[in-house]
């Protein structure tokens, strides 16, 4: 039985002032804190009640300057929280990587805690008291590497969506929290909540548009390499996490066409996920889709949005996309 559907409502974008990590993060503030009351769209942003998406972020800063974001749902009976993190040098102690990632300076960091105490500082091994924090693995590249930074952030009841488009044409991408649904009751599947949680990122490449075919592209895919794509999914009900990518899907060469009914309307093919240790299930209401740009929204009528497309380019619309349900 599949679990309660998400919605995904996509921040307003905001320009880092420079390619430092601080400079991010603090774009990344201006995109996300709690004076942000609206969507890019125009729709209310709610922290709490039935469907809210707003996610509640604080700030860290060491010394005035910005160090870490870490949010909270606004539901959720699981205690979750997701951690951004970076400096431009490796604090004492070292913040707690998942290998093969180490730690790199100016990287955006990102990770993931379920059951969630009291915070502490973000390079603690344990940075919300409990012991089921999942560990840092690299978001994007270092920052310094790009010219211009745009940060954009997509929230859901339980997910939350990290974009950087790197001057102006690539972006780089992570993906936290309640990803995945096993599809059925059995308690062993899933948390108690009947979910199962993870961080998928993107790392120092660029994401590319590769999800149907038989490259392995860069979302959803994992690498024994450092600074490159990697999956990771929590076991249910304790410490270990699992390494994950997606099951195939191929077309071949994908067209639009391959992408588009007889109706012309653009279908979107659910993707599944195993882990290393077992099936895992379904990537909760982002699908494989045709080809399009960055930041495109599908509209079912006139001003009506009925999904946002996550192209992987500002300027080619060949390959594939996500669809994310509004």
């Amino acid at each position: 039985m599949s679990l309660t559907a998400l919605t995904h409502r996509r921040l307003a974008t905001v320009s880092s002032v420079g390619n430092t990590i601080p400079a991010v993060l603090d774009a990344l503030w201006a995109v996300v804190g709690p004076t942000v009351t609206t969507y890019s769209d125009g729709s209310t942003r709610s922290f709490s009640g039935a469907g809210a998406t707003g996610w509640t972020w604080t700030r860290v800063q060491v010394g005035g300057t910005t160090e870490a974001l870490y949010a909270t749902p606004p539901g959720g009976s699981m205690d979750q929280r997701v951690v951004l993190a970076g400096r431009s040098a490796a604090p004492a102690p070292s913040p707690t990587m998942i290998a093969p990632d180490s730690f790199l300076a100016s990287s955006l960091l990102i990770s993931h805690q379920l059951s969630a105490g009291a915070f502490t500082t973000w390079n603690s091994a344990t940075p919300f008291t409990n012991s089921r924090f999942m560990g840092y693995t690299r978001a994007t590249a270092a920052v310094t590497t790009f010219t211009t930074l745009a940060c954009c952030v997509y929230e859901t009841q339980e997910t939350i969506i990290v974009e950087i488009l790197t001057n102006g044409t690539g972006i780089q991408l992570a993906l936290a929290g309640a990803i995945y649904d096993p599809e059925t009751t059995a308690a062993a599947t899933g948390e108690t909540d009947g979910r199962r949680y993870g961080v998928m990122v993107c790392g120092g490449a660029l994401v590319s548009n590769s999800l149907g075919a038989t490259a392995n592209g860069t979302m959803w895919v994992h690498s024994t390499s450092a600074g490159n794509g990697h999956t990771y999914v929590w076991r249910p009900g304790v410490t270990t996490v699992d390494v994950a990518v997606r099951n195939w899907t191929s077309l071949g060469t994908q067209t639009v066409a391959n992408y588009t009914d007889l109706a012309g309307q653009f279908p979107g093919m659910p993707l599944y996920i195993a882990a290393s240790s077992a099936w895992v299930g379904r990537i909760r209401e982002m699908y494989l889709a045709r080809s399009m740009l960055y930041h495109s929204r599908v509209e079912t009528t006139p001003g009506v949005i009925g999904a946002y497309g996550m192209g992987w380019s500002t300027t080619s619309a060949t390959g594939d996309a996500l669809f994310l349900r509004y």
